[in-house]
């Protein structure tokens, strides 16, 4: 015999975890993000980074001077 399932009980379980994810999204949205903070150079290890990230960071400096050059 075939087995019977119930798809009800299934979609319900999906939607719970969907309401939980959104749950947590929201609340980290809500969150305070604090964007601009001032640095210097001196207080950070080059050294320590992989290639990706200062890649990334030489892509932003290049594009900061390129705006403030023009």
């Amino acid at each position: 015999m075939a087995r019977t399932i119930d798809y009800s009980k299934k979609a319900d379980k999906i939607k719970e975890q969907v309401d939980e994810l959104v749950q947590e999204l929201m609340a980290a949205k809500a969150a305070p993000v604090v964007t601009k903070r001032s640095l210097k150079a001196s207080d950070i290890d080059f050294e320590s980074e992989d290639i990706r990230t200062l890649q990334q960071l030489q892509v932003r400096i290049a594009r900061i001077i390129l705006e403030k050059s023009k």
